[in-house]
């Protein structure tokens, strides 16, 4: 049914509402507030949750759990290997003797050649009289370097000396080749 109204220029209309069935309750909502007092001494105790979850979680409850600690740090890497403490040649009493020296052998093209050279080998001597290191200071041809490396490295020494203490040193040993027809 339709009525109209002609007077003020308005019109209204009127319709009828259906009913429908009732639909299921609503979803029951988690319950908020504080309960009634349970504990000694009428304290109110939260329960149930707040709108925005945990009563916990905002700080009106009780204390949260500690964050956990951080994870520890990496441990610090290794120190370097102390690098090697060497007594100046000059400054030993007593330098390194060896105790059984071993003879460079001669290269067969260096026989043929029929020359003379001279080789010296810087090497590191321990308080022990063990050779821990060698090089070549003065180079010659023929493969005489490689021949008189070999040797300086497996002679044994008595160990330089400071006193009655044995040192660490550097000390050069000169290797003279010469061959005679």
């Amino acid at each position: 049914m339709r009525a109209w109204l002609w007077g003020a220029a308005a019109a209204v209309s009127i319709k009828k509402v259906a009913k429908h069935a009732p639909s299921a309750p609503p979803p029951s909502a988690p319950k908020v507030g504080i309960d009634a007092p349970e504990t000694p001494g009428g304290l109110a105790v939260p329960t149930g949750e707040t709108p925005d979850g945990d009563p916990n979680a905002d700080g009106h409850g009780t204390e949260p759990a500690p964050p956990a600690p951080p994870a520890p740090p990496a441990p610090p890497a290794p120190p370097a290997p102390p690098a090697k403490k060497f007594v100046p040649i000059y400054e030993v009493t007593q330098v390194p003797r060896a105790k059984h020296r071993v003879e460079p052998e001669i290269p067969e093209a260096f026989r043929r050649a029929q020359r003379e050279a001279l080789v010296v080998i810087e090497v590191e001597i321990d308080v022990h009289g063990k050779v821990t290191g060698a090089r070549v200071l003065r180079h010659a041809d023929y493969g005489l370097d490689d021949a008189a490396l070999a040797a300086a490295k497996q002679t044994e020494f008595e160990p330089a000396l400071m006193g009655t203490t044995p040192v660490a040193v550097r000390y050069q040993i000169p290797y003279r080749f010469q061959v005679r027809g």
